[in-house]
C-alpha cells in the first residue's frame, strides 16, 4: 500500500500484494476495520496479526486502545515453551532477568503450570532474595500439585 495513493480510507495495493491477498484463505473472509468499522480492511496489525484496519490513519487512532491487548505471536507461546525457554536462559546463559520474564509469562499463559511456579520461586529465592515472592510461588505450586517433592525442602527452608 502506497500512502500517497490512498483515497477515502481505501488503499491502492501493488498488483503482487493484491494477488497474494486474493489467493490467501483470509481473502474469503471479509475483515472490518477495528477503528471505523469499514468492511474489507486490508491492513493487519503487524505485531499481533489479529486486528485489521482500512488505513494507517485508522490504525493510529485505534492504537491507544489496542496496545493493551496487542501481543506478538511469539509472546503467545505455550506455557511449556516459555518454561523451557526460562530454564535454558537460567541454566544455559545465566540470564536471570530473561528467565524470570519467561517463567512469569508461562504462569500468565497457564496459571496451573506447577513447574513454572517452582522455577520462578527458586529464582526469586536464590537470585533476587525475594523470600515473600518465593513463598507465594511455592505455595501456588503446592496448591497445583501437592506431590512436587522438590518444593517441600525449599519451602520449609523459607518458613
Amino acid at each position: 500500500f502506497i500512502p500517497s495513493q490512498s483515497v477515502c480510507c481505501i488503499p491502492i495495493l501493488a498488483p503482487r500484494r493484491l494477488a497474494a491477498m486474493l489467493d490467501s484463505p483470509d481473502a474469503q473472509t471479509p475483515h472490518f476495520c477495528q477503528s471505523c468499522g469499514a468492511e474489507r480492511a486490508t491492513l493487519r496489525c503487524s505485531r499481533c496479526k489479529n486486528v485489521w484496519y482500512c488505513h494507517r490513519d485508522c490504525q493510529r487512532v485505534a492504537w491507544s486502545e489496542h496496545k493493551s491487548t496487542c501481543t506478538a505471536p511469539a509472546e503467545r507461546e505455550s506455557a511449556d515453551a516459555l518454561y523451557e525457554k526460562g530454564m535454558h536462559l537460567e541454566e544455559g546463559s545465566g540470564d536471570y532477568a530473561g528467565a524470570e520474564k519467561a517463567y512469569r509469562s508461562a504462569v500468565s499463559v497457564d496459571p496451573n503450570h506447577a513447574d513454572a511456579q517452582c522455577a520462578l520461586a527458586g529464582l526469586l529465592m536464590a537470585v533476587r532474595a525475594d523470600y515473600p515472592g518465593a513463598i507465594a510461588a511455592y505455595q501456588r505450586a503446592l496448591d497445583i500439585n501437592p506431590m512436587l517433592a522438590v518444593v517441600y525442602p525449599n519451602l520449609c527452608g523459607l518458613l
